[in-house]
């Protein structure tokens, strides 16, 4: 991990400078890069741990350790978060985001999760690592104009990392204190409100955004109310929420009541995008 900890300085270091108005970027791209170090080092320690915590718990856990797909799926995530940071090709960071997330989900599967679902102090890291793919199919959309690249931040910092934290501090505390491994009433419903909380973040916007996109092609179909809307910006970009939001104001220009479902969705954009 030395390596790692250098770019977390180097980042850290960069963002500080940026923001004191060296000619470095934007300061919160440091921030994102960051965030796609620490992941890295949740995907590699939860790879050693989890697999191993889960079949020490429970002898009769199908494990499947592959080391070549561990191997290919740390480095189709390294490439996708240095592609992606990069700035360089969009284009190409979402085909290796879409690639690292199919690893990923593999490399999870394998460790039979299911196995785990009456023992929380095991279930909250496989889950707690489901959110790495999940966090990779957003970036992968996001990199096309689909969805809002933050989507993918709350899923890798709330629920990857978020989730990895409570399971791991709370696993160590009681091991260290020679407790049993076992966990009670309170740490699950913590584990449950760190993930309710990612969940939150992602899912909402995912709903505005898919209703927001219906309501803006209901002008578009035959038999509509609004047989000639405006023309989007472009079909690229029109999908994503702030420029579907310029794309929609001649729509909501001519019904301009606060309950309009439109409406609605512009609201629930802006609240978590």
């Amino acid at each position: 991990f030395v390596g790692i900890l250098l770019l977390l300085t180097a980042a850290n270091i960069a963002f500080h400078l940026a923001r004191l108005g060296a000619p470095l970027g934007a300061p919160n791209q440091y921030v994102k890069l960051a965030l796609y170090l620490v992941v890295f080092i949740v995907a590699i320690m939860a790879g050693r741990v989890t697999p191993s915590f889960t079949k020490n718990a429970i002898p009769q856990a199908r494990i499947r350790m592959r080391p070549w797909l561990d191997r290919l799926a740390l480095v189709l995530l390294a490439l996708t978060f240095a592609v992606y940071a990069s700035g360089a090709a969009p284009q190409l960071a979402g085909v290796l985001a879409a690639c690292a997330a199919l690893a990923h989900l593999a490399r999870v599967a394998g460790w039979d999760p299911l196995c785990t679902r009456n023992q929380p102090i095991l279930w909250i890291l496989h889950l707690s690592y489901a959110w790495i793919p999940v966090g990779l199919v957003l970036l992968a959309c996001a990199a096309f104009g689909v969805v809002p690249e933050v989507l993918a931040l709350h899923a890798f910092g709330a629920g990857a990392v978020g989730g990895m934290v409570i399971g791991m501090i709370t696993r160590t505390a009681r091991g260290h204190s020679g407790l049993p491994l076992q966990v009670g009433g309170a740490e699950v419903f913590a584990y449950v409100l760190v993930h309710l909380a990612a969940l939150l973040r992602v899912l909402p916007a995912l709903i505005a955004l898919l209703f927001f996109v219906a309501v803006a092609l209901h002008g578009y179909l035959p038999g509509s109310d609004h047989p000639n809307p405006a023309k989007p910006a472009s079909s690229a970009a029109g999908i994503q929420s702030k420029k579907l939001i310029g794309a929609m104001q001649p729509t909501m220009k001519r019904t301009p009541t606060a309950s309009h479902p439109a409406n609605l969705a512009v609201a629930v954009l802006r609240l978590f995008c």
